[in-house]
């Protein structure tokens, strides 16, 4: 009778909270041909998604709970845990996923590559006085980083491919780490967490039967300060009367308590009950969740003494409390706080479905803490749930995944970013769903961007000028004819004094004049009755001279060409010449089209380049740039560019110079000048002289 009354006893619900634990299983495919090349790679619908030769970096995390049920570490948990990945491949499957795997790792390689060098030109026109730039270098170690991983992966994925070839066996097989998070300790202030390593004992066969899965802590003992159940195959026959699991949706529940409900429904709505305990009227364990149903006693003992009898296991049981007894470890005072939260499914009107804490408002479920929600279309919001709200979290849609603050209408609000399924991704301000703001956006197709953005269009980089920036100028005969009056050039007097207005301006604005250009032709009649003498005049002041032609429409490439090099005076040392293109859209059909148009800029480029032994440059405005160019052929595309555009926001495509104002002053130049800024540092545009002034 003394030993039966213990059974009888209901256990206190602070041991029935410390016998539950989070469990995590981390799997991927690993692949290997037994020597010092593995690979672990992440499957999605039946491909190969990801590889890397850390299996942290490609693993898809399950979450459940477990029950502890021996003193020598043990726990039972659902073997929905293990996800759906084979144990192992076929040969046949294998060498398929290898081939399949390579072709995934190149594409990676070169968008790696291409950011790369988007990041890299960036760092090279830009400072830390710029918005953002420290944003970017962060993504830039990051994707230098990302970088080196695909070589490595990618090299790793030849020799094995290559071992595979040479007849060596090759195998791909899950490969899975566990960890079990338990409550160690709670008080009225904070709840104390902790983590073992586990490994797995259940075999494939056993699992099937049974739809539980065995672990082990890694040590072999029930960790310090949890308890565990009697896993008895007879005496647990009465029916359960509740269940204990984790269901704090949308936050870490290795930081919060499991929860004992009554709701014999939450089982199987709620995937996070898969593993829980179901515990009977005398508090003792009679069954594990599996499949959203409870699997009983039989099973339970089944998985637990598959390698030996209950008598062994008993006999096992009490050793190792001793042995607990008697170890080095640090002596805890337990106590268990459990904090309430009402957890529902609920099925909305608009079809959406919400899963996770709940508040009652008035005789109304609201959804209040953290919670999941998926609407009719499939989107799927989870986080921090207020009054109704999604306060913070995460959305999954079909243009991607977005992780930040939200408005009323689970739109993108505040900060946060943004990867869309085209690969593209955005970090920075939204509004309403649309980035508005500051933030940085790249993408494969496009440059890197960071500045400024209105309801989903990049204006563009707001720069920051001071005396540190390269400045030039660009002059025709209207620095000299203005109006009725004739003005000469100062050239010994020139400062820049003046950027036109909305800029954003670090001390004085009295710059040095460090190139020039001047206009000497257009067409194929019209030459500057001024170029020489000015041409001639900056040199001798040691301003980095060039020449630059206006494009007409009316005639063709190559006579334009003959016509500015005959007139215009090309000196080795100077800058290379510029071709001006600032046709309109009437102006374009009339010659024949943008096709047309850019087959003739082709031909007086390619022939002044022949004549220089330099690529000329090519100056456009940003309308032109931006609906044309992209369908400009790619030989156009290799030339440098230099883009008009007179905002506070500098261009927003790879360029040489920006024209930044039309309105600028210049001490010694009377009227309106227009003023330039070199894209780069002192240093490199003295490095673009050496590279590509005229031979």
């Amino acid at each position: 009778m003394l030993i039966i009354l213990p059974w009888l006893l209901p256990t206190r619900e602070s041991t029935l909270l410390r016998s539950v634990a989070r469990v995590e299983a981390k799997s991927c495919l690993m692949l290997t041909d037994g020597s010092r090349d593995t690979l672990y790679i992440c499957m999605a619908d039946g491909q190969p998604d990801d590889a890397d030769f850390c299996a942290d970096s490609v693993a898809e995390k399950r979450e459940g709970t477990a029950v502890f049920v021996s003193n020598s570490g043990h726990a039972l948990t659902s073997a929905n845990l293990l996800g759906t990945l084979p144990d192992t491949l076929a040969a046949d499957s294998t060498q398929r996923l290898m081939n399949a795997l390579q072709i995934t790792l190149e594409a990676d390689r070169d968008d790696a590559a291409h950011v790369l060098r988007e990041m890299d030109y960036y760092e090279r026109t830009h400072s830390v006085a710029d918005d953002g730039y420290n944003e970017m270098m962060s993504l830039k170690a990051q994707a230098e980083d990302y970088g080196t991983r695909r070589d490595s992966t990618a090299r790793i994925a030849a020799r094995l491919c290559a071992a595979a070839e040479a007849g060596k066996p090759v195998t791909a097989a899950i490969h899975t780490e566990y960890r079990l998070i338990f409550n160690s300790m709670a008080t009225a202030d904070s709840i104390y967490t902790d983590t073992v390593r586990c490994q797995r004992l259940t075999d494939t066969a056993l699992r099937d039967s049974t739809s539980l899965l065995l672990l082990q802590t890694a040590d072999s003992l029930l960790p310090e300060g949890a308890a565990r159940f009697a896993a008895l195959r007879y005496g647990t026959l009465a029916k359960p009367k509740c269940c204990i699991f984790f269901h704090d949706f949308g936050n870490e529940t290795a930081v919060s308590l499991p929860a004992i409900t009554t709701d014999t429904a939450a089982l199987s709505t709620f995937a996070s009950a898969e593993g829980g305990a179901a515990i009977n009227c005398f508090g003792r364990l009679c069954g594990i969740v599996a499949d959203g149903k409870v699997v009983g006693a039989k099973q339970i003992a089944a998985a637990v003494y598959a390698d030996k009898g209950w008598l062994s296991a008993l006999w096992s049981n009490f050793c190792q409390k001793i042995k607990a007894w008697f170890a080095d470890r640090p002596t805890r005072r337990h106590t268990i706080l459990y904090i309430y939260r009402q957890c529902a499914k609920i099925i909305l009107p608009d079809g959406s479905t919400y899963e996770g804490n709940v508040a009652e408002r008035k005789g109304t479920l609201i959804k209040e803490g953290a919670g999941t929600l998926t609407d009719s279309l499939g989107n799927i919001y989870g986080g921090t749930w207020q009054a109704d709200t999604l306060a913070s979290g995460y959305s999954l849609t079909d243009e991607g995944y977005y992780q930040g603050t939200f408005n009323a209408q689970r739109q993108p609000h505040g900060f946060g970013f943004c990867h869309k399924r085209d690969q593209s991704f955005y970090s920075g301000e939204w509004k309403e769903g649309q980035r508005h703001g500051h933030g940085i956006s790249l993408s494969g197709d496009n440059v890197a961007k960071c500045g400024a953005w209105k309801e989903d269009v990049f204006k563009g980089e707001r720069m920051v000028y001071s005396a540190d920036r390269v400045y030039g100028i660009d002059i025709s005969r209207y620095q000299h004819d203005i109006g009725r009056k004739k003005y000469p050039i100062y050239w010994n007097k020139l400062r820049i004094t003046g950027l036109g207005p909305q800029k954003r301006i670090v001390g004085k604005v009295d710059y040095k004049v460090d190139f020039v250009y001047v206009k000497a032709t257009q067409g194929t009649s019209i030459f500057s009755n001024y170029y020489a003498a000015d041409i001639r005049a900056a040199r001798r002041q040691g301003i980095a001279a060039g020449s630059y032609h206006f494009f007409s429409y009316l005639k063709s490439g190559a006579a334009q060409a003959e016509y500015f090099l005959k007139k215009a005076s090309l000196a080795k040392g100077d800058l290379p010449p510029m071709l001006d293109v600032e046709p309109s859209e009437s102006e374009i059909r009339k010659m024949g089209g943008v096709q047309k148009l850019f087959q003739e800029m082709l031909v007086w480029l390619r022939a002044v380049e022949r004549r220089c032994g330099t690529k000329p440059v090519l100056y456009m405005g940003q309308n032109f740039v931006n609906k044309h160019m992209p369908d400009a052929p790619k030989e156009l595309k290799a030339y440098d560019v230099w883009i008009a555009r007179y905002s506070e926001f500098k261009p927003f495509v790879h360029l040489l110079h920006w024209q930044l104002t039309y309105r600028g002053r210049v001490s010694g130049i009377t009227g309106d000048v227009d003023i330039n800024v070199f894209n780069g540092n002192r240093e490199q545009f003295n490095e673009y002289k050496k590279e590509h002034c005229i031979k």
